[in-house]
C-alpha cells in the first residue's frame, strides 16, 4: 500500500475478469478483509487510510450479486464495529450510473460517517480525487507512475504466500461458530437471517 506525503496509506482495488458469471461476492470480500490484515500487520500505526475502487467492468451482474442483504449487513457490521484502521475516504472511479443504485442499497445498512466517505466518481470527474491521492500514485495504466495493476497484482500474491501461515492459524483458532451461542436472541445472531427482526409468538 502506497505510502502518501501526509503520512496516509492508499489502497486500490479493481475488477481482473469482467464476467460477472465468474465473480463471487463472499470471495471477494474474504479476500479484501485479508487484505486488510496484512496492511494492519505491516504498518499498525497509519495514522489513516484511503480506498480506490477501480469500478471500470462493473455491471448489473455485479451489483445482483453484491445485493445480498444478510452478507452485506455482516461486512458493514465489521467494518464499523470492528476494524481496526481509520478510514478517511474511499473513491468509486470510473463509476457507472450503477454505482449510485449499489450506494441507494447499501446506505440503510451503513453509520452517517462512513456513508459521508464515500464518493463516486465518473472518468470524467478525477480531480477531486487527485486533489487527496496525487496522480502519480495511481497504476501506470491508469496514467499514474506506479507498477501497473497486473505487476501490483503479482506483488500481492506474493505477499500473501508469506503470511499462508497466518491466515492459516486464524482460520483455525480465531473464527467464531455463531450457531453455538446459547442466546438466540442477540444482535450478531439476527445477521444470520430474519431470526431478532421479528416478535417471537409463542402460544401455550
Amino acid at each position: 500500500m502506497p505510502l502518501l506525503p501526509d503520512g496516509s496509506r492508499v489502497g486500490f482495488s479493481r475488477l481482473r475478469d469482467f464476467n460477472s458469471n465468474l465473480f463471487n461476492t463472499l470471495d471477494t470480500i474474504r479476500l479484501v478483509f485479508a487484505m486488510y490484515d496484512i496492511c494492519i500487520d505491516e504498518d499498525p500505526l497509519a495514522p489513516e487510510w484511503k480506498f480506490v475502487m477501480d469500478m471500470t467492468g462493473f455491471s448489473m451482474g455485479h451489483l445482483t450479486k453484491l445485493t445480498n442483504l444478510t452478507l452485506m449487513k455482516k461486512c458493514l457490521t465489521y467494518v464499523q464495529t470492528a476494524l481496526p484502521m481509520r478510514l478517511t475516504a474511499v473513491y468509486m472511479i470510473n463509476a457507472p450510473s450503477l454505482a449510485n443504485q449499489l450506494m441507494m442499497f447499501l446506505k440503510p445498512l451503513m453509520h452517517k460517517d462512513l456513508y459521508s466517505l464515500i464518493s463516486i466518481h465518473p472518468a470524467s470527474d478525477m480531480d477531486t480525487v487527485y486533489k487527496s491521492i496525487p496522480k502519480e500514485y495511481f497504476a501506470s495504466d491508469m496514467g499514474g507512475k506506479a507498477p501497473s495493476f497486473e505487476a501490483q497484482k503479482d506483488e500481492a500474491l506474493e505477499r500473501f504466500k508469506t503470511y499462508e501461515s497466518f491466515f492459516e492459524d486464524d482460520e483455525k483458532f480465531n473464527r467464531v461458530d455463531e450457531n453455538k451461542r446459547i442466546d438466540k436472541n442477540n444482535r450478531f445472531n439476527s445477521l444470520n437471517g430474519l431470526e431478532g427482526s421479528f416478535k417471537k409468538l409463542e402460544l401455550d
